[in-house]
C-alpha cells in the first residue's frame, strides 16, 4: 500500500522505499492528512539518498501540501538540511515559490528558524531577501523576531531591511441601527451588520448550551439550535440550498462572527449585487448580496489573510 512508502520515505528507510516502487506503489501517492508525498517526507527529514532516488524517477518536485502548501524544497530550507535543498534546486525546483495563504518562502523560513548554511545557500542563488509574505514581513524581520541576530546580520549584508509598515486600513461607517428591529433592508451594509451581530450571538449561545449538555446539566435540543439559525438566514440570506453552509447548525468557539468586524468597502457588481468587504485582526472577508423585491440578501462569502488570495468560505 501506498501508505507504506510514504512512511519508509519519512523514516529513511532506502531498501523498503525501493521495494515497496518495484512492488507497484504509486510514487506521487500522497498522504491522507498531510497531503505530502514520499519526496516531501523524505525532503522534510533529510533523506537526501532518497530524495536523489526519486528524483532519478522524476518524481513532482514542486507540488505543495495541503498542511502547510509547502514544497519539498520550502520544507528542506525549514529543517536546515542544505544537502537536501541542493539536490532539488539542481534539479529544478522553484527556489522562490511562497506558501498559500501565508506567503513563506524558503528564505522566509529558513531565517526564521536559524539556519545560516541554508539562508547564504539561497542568497547565493539570488533569491529576493526582501520579498513580503501576506502579512508585510520579510527574512529579515521574521529573523528579528525569532531572535536569530546572526541571520538577520546576513540578510543585512546582503540588503534586506525592517519592512514598512502597511498603511493603516480605512474603514467606512456601518449604518447607525440599534437592536434587530433597526435593520434596514434596503442597505445591504445594514443587513450585513445584523447577519453578523445575529451570528455572533447565536454562536455563543449554541457554545454555552453544548457546555451544559457536556456537563449533563442540559438536555440536547440541537433541532432548536438549527431553527434559531435558520431563522437568521431566512432573514438575512438569499432562500438557496447550503448544504456546507452554517446553516447546517455549525459553530465556532470563539465565535467567527465577531461584532468588530470592520467594513472595508462596498462596490456595486450591478444595479442589483454589490460586494462588501469586511476586516477582523489578519482576515479579510468578501460577501456578495443580492437585491430581491427591494430587499438585499446576503448570497455567498470569502476570505482571505490579508494580502493573499481569495478562498471560498461558507455563509
Amino acid at each position: 500500500m501506498s501508505h507504506n512508502l510514504i512512511k519508509a520515505a519519512s523514516e529513511g528507510k532506502f531498501d523498503k522505499l525501493v521495494t515497496r516502487l518495484e512492488q507497484g506503489d504509486e510514487i506521487e501517492s500522497i498522504h491522507k492528512g498531510t497531503g505530502r508525498s514520499a519526496l516531501a517526507e523524505a525532503a522534510l527529514n533529510g533523506h537526501a539518498d532518497i530524495v536523489h532516488h526519486l528524483l532519478t524517477l522524476t518524481a513532482k518536485f514542486d507540488e505543495p501540501d495541503k498542511a502547510m502548501s509547502y514544497t519539498p524544497f520550502l520544507w528542506a530550507c525549514a529543517q536546515g538540511h542544505l544537502p537536501v535543498a541542493r539536490l532539488l534546486a539542481e534539479h529544478g525546483a522553484n527556489v522562490g515559490f511562497s506558501s498559500k495563504p501565508h506567503g513563506w518562502t524558503a528564505l522566509m523560513v529558513a531565517a526564521a528558524n536559524g539556519h545560516a548554511e541554508v539562508v547564504q545557500f539561497l542568497l547565493g542563488l539570488g533569491v529576493e531577501p526582501g520579498t513580503l509574505s501576506s502579512d508585510g514581513r520579510n527574512a529579515y524581520s521574521m529573523a528579528v523576531k525569532n531572535r536569530r541576530q546572526h541571520i538577520a546580520d546576513i540578510l543585512a549584508q546582503a540588503g534586506a531591511t525592517t519592512p514598512e509598515p502597511p498603511a493603516a486600513p480605512v474603514y467606512l461607517p456601518w449604518p447607525a441601527s440599534i437592536g434587530d428591529a433597526g435593520v434596514d433592508s434596503s442597505n445591504a451594509a445594514s443587513v450585513l451588520q445584523h447577519f453578523i451581530l445575529a451570528m455572533h450571538q447565536w454562536e455563543k449561545d449554541a457554545a454555552s448550551k453544548h457546555v451544559k449538555i457536556i456537563e449533563g446539566s442540559k438536555v440536547h435540543d440541537w433541532p432548536a439550535m438549527q431553527a434559531e439559525m435558520a431563522a437568521i438566514f431566512e432573514r438575512y440570506c438569499t432562500p438557496k440550498e447550503r448544504p456546507y453552509g452554517r446553516n447546517g447548525g455549525s459553530f465556532s468557539t470563539p465565535p467567527a462572527y465577531q461584532p468588530a468586524e470592520s467594513l472595508l468597502s462596498m462596490t456595486d457588481i450591478s444595479k442589483q449585487k454589490k460586494e462588501l468587504q469586511t476586516r477582523y485582526l489578519d482576515r479579510e472577508f468578501s460577501y456578495i448580496a443580492i437585491l430581491k423585491k427591494g430587499e438585499w440578501r446576503l448570497d455567498s462569502k470569502r476570505q482571505r489573510l490579508v494580502g493573499s488570495d481569495w478562498i471560498r468560505d461558507n455563509l
